[in-house]
C-alpha cells in the first residue's frame, strides 16, 4: 500500500513472549539491525548458523517477528519480514532497499513434461536431477531450485553475472510498485541469467550423479558375485544334511547277510 509503514509491534504481541522465546527475539532484533529486509528462508538460514533452528518453530518465530518486524504482501518486497519503522519505499533508502527486492523466479525445468517412467529412467541414468530428492532451498542459488515458484533476494545470490548487472544497474526516481527502484528491464535480464544458471547447475549435478553412478559399479557388481559364490542352493543343502536311501540300503543288506551267515 501508498500508507504509512507500522513502527510499533501490534497489540499484544510483546505479551506472548515467553521466557524461553527470548533467545529467538534477540537473535531477530540483531538481524533486523544489521539488514532492514529478510525473506523466511534466509532468516532461517541465519538463525541455523546461530544454533537457534530447532528453538525456532513457526509459532514461536512468528511470534518473535511480530515483535521487531511487519510483513510486506506483495511487489518488490513481497513476502519478506522488513523492520519495524522502516519504508523501503523511502528514496532514503533507494541503495539498500533495492539490493533486498524479491525475485520470483520460476524455472523452466519444472514445465518439461515427462511421464513418470521416463522421468525415473532419467533420474536413473544421470540424465536428469530430481527435485524431491534434492537437499534443502539453497538461498543463494549455489543449487537448482526445489520449487516450481522460488523466491530470492537479489543481495543473497552468489552469482558474478548477477552481481554484475547490479553494480551497473541504475535507479529510478520513483519507486516502482512492480519494479521497486530498478528500471523495468533490470530483473528480467536476472531472471534469464538465472534460468541459464539453474540450467548449468542441473547438468552438471546429473554429471556428477552419473559419473558417481559409473564408480560405483564394479564395487556394486563384486558385491554381488561375492553374495552369489558364497551361497548354497537350498536343493545341494540338503542333500548334503540327508543321505538318499540309495546310499543307506548297501549298509543294511550287508548287515543282514552278515546274521545270515552266522
Amino acid at each position: 500500500g501508498a500508507g504509512p509503514v507500522p513502527t510499533e509491534p501490534p497489540p499484544g504481541a510483546m505479551d506472548q513472549i515467553l521466557p524461553e522465546d527470548q533467545p529467538i527475539c534477540d537473535a531477530l532484533q540483531e538481524l533486523f539491525a544489521e539488514r532492514p529486509i529478510w525473506l523466511r528462508k534466509p532468516l532461517e538460514a541465519q538463525l541455523a548458523l546461530r544454533k537457534l533452528k530447532d528453538m525456532a518453530s513457526i509459532s514461536i518465530l512468528q511470534k518473535c517477528l511480530q515483535t521487531v518486524s511487519y510483513l510486506w504482501s506483495d511487489g518488490p518486497w513481497r513476502t519478506s519480514y522488513i523492520r519495524l519503522g522502516y519504508d523501503p519505499r523511502d528514496p532514503a533508502h533507494a541503495e539498500e532497499a533495492s539490493r533486498l527486492q524479491v525475485i520470483d523466479f520460476r524455472d523452466r525445468w519444472f514445465r518439461k513434461q515427462t511421464t513418470y517412467f521416463e522421468a525415473i529412467q532419467e533420474v536413473r541414468s544421470g540424465r536428469a536431477v530430481d527435485a524431491r530428492n534434492e537437499e534443502d532451498f539453497d538461498v543463494h542459488f549455489r543449487a537448482p531450485p526445489v520449487n516450481r515458484s522460488q523466491l530470492y533476494q537479489v543481495l543473497d545470490i552468489e552469482d558474478t553475472v548477477v552481481k554484475r548487472i547490479l553494480a551497473l544497474a541504475a535507479h529510478v526516481d520513483q519507486c516502482s510498485p512492480q519494479d521497486g527502484w530498478f528500471e523495468a528491464t533490470v530483473i528480467p535480464r536476472i531472471r534469464d541469467r538465472m534460468a541459464v544458471k539453474a540450467e548449468i547447475l542441473r547438468r552438471t549435478k546429473a554429471a556428477m550423479a552419473k559419473a558417481k553412478a559409473l564408480e560405483d559399479a564394479p564395487r556394486r557388481a563384486a558385491v554381488a558375485n561375492e553374495a552369489a559364490s558364497s551361497s548354497t542352493p537350498l536343493g545341494a543343502q540338503r542333500a548334503e544334511e540327508e543321505p538318499s536311501e540309495s546310499r543307506r540300503a548297501p549298509r543294511k543288506r550287508r548287515r543282514l547277510s552278515k546274521k545270515t551267515s552266522d
